[in-house]
């Protein structure tokens, strides 16, 4: 209470003329009208300008769970397609219907690491085994082919990218049908070669090239790119075919993880026929 009074006593022509210049101001705003609607118009506009800086922080930290939610009903709605089904009779029916088998399950995912500029790149993903993520399983994103599940952890995984050496993907051109195999060359994250296609097909450059369907991997139609270019391999009766890819390496982000729920069981068939020859 002493400091307080010596306070006091030290500023006390200062706190008077402070009070007093209160005073002063809101005698103006009451007794003025165009002080009182200038005051309060400023004030609106400032507590506006206020709600909208706050109102903008919140809709952008909602954001990714909107996107989160987005990302699973879009994930159900791909498992659902009709091309995610075995069927076994000639009748369909969306509903109850027995004569069909979910063959694929897509699982959202979000991109957590990546590389683009080696010879052999990889992806990491934010999910993991306890999300039912094995190896062996396709990335694609809503452009196309992204990758193959390459190793697994609890709650990670790790992808070889399409921009990835190894990596081979069987690929049909959409409109002949005929396939052959995409291998990335390693020269630029739009570019990859098609190999394996015969010289007596007739190939037209932007040509569509899709998955063929001929793996447990991933599922027939899945986008990969178009022909740019193609000449007659020296010393060859087949294509070198210049591919540029769809999917946008560069600014990856959410992708999904292709399940194929028969997998097991086409790959122990396989295998059987393979050891008897």
């Amino acid at each position: 209470m002493r400091s307080l009074f010596r306070f006091i006593l030290r500023y006390h022509f200062v706190i008077l003329f402070v009070v007093l210049e209160i005073f002063s101001f809101l005698l103006l705003v009451q007794n003025n009208n165009y002080h009182n609607y200038s005051i309060i118009t400023s004030s609106n506009q400032i507590t506006g300008n206020i709600y909208k800086a706050f109102s903008s922080v919140t809709q952008y930290f909602s954001l990714k769970h909107t996107n989160d939610v987005l990302a699973q009903e879009n994930a159900y709605y791909k498992s659902m397609r009709f091309d995610s089904f075995v069927l076994y009779s000639d009748t369909f029916n969306l509903y109850q219907d027995s004569s069909r088998q979910q063959k694929y399950l897509y699982i959202p995912a979000q991109v957590i690491n990546n590389s683009v500029n080696k010879q052999d790149n990889y992806l990491t993903l934010n999910k993991g085994s306890k999300h039912g993520i094995t190896t062996d399983m396709a990335v694609i994103n809503s452009e196309g082919v992204v990758g193959v599940i390459k190793s697994v952890s609890d709650n990670f995984s790790t992808v070889i990218s399409e921009l990835n050496s190894n990596l081979k993907i069987s690929t049909r051109i959409k409109r002949n049908n005929f396939f052959g195999s995409l291998h990335w060359d390693g020269r630029s994250p739009k570019r990859a070669k098609l190999s394996d296609i015969p010289i007596h097909v007739k190939l037209n450059k932007g040509d569509t090239l899709v998955t063929s369907g001929f793996s447990t991997i991933f599922p027939s139609g899945i986008m990969i790119g178009y022909i740019s270019d193609f000449t007659q391999a020296e010393g060859s009766n087949f294509f070198d075919i210049d591919v540029e890819l769809e999917t946008e390496f560069q600014n990856l982000s959410k992708v999904y993880i292709v399940k194929n729920l028969l997998q097991n069981e086409q790959n122990e068939l396989e295998n059987k026929v393979n050891n008897n020859d």
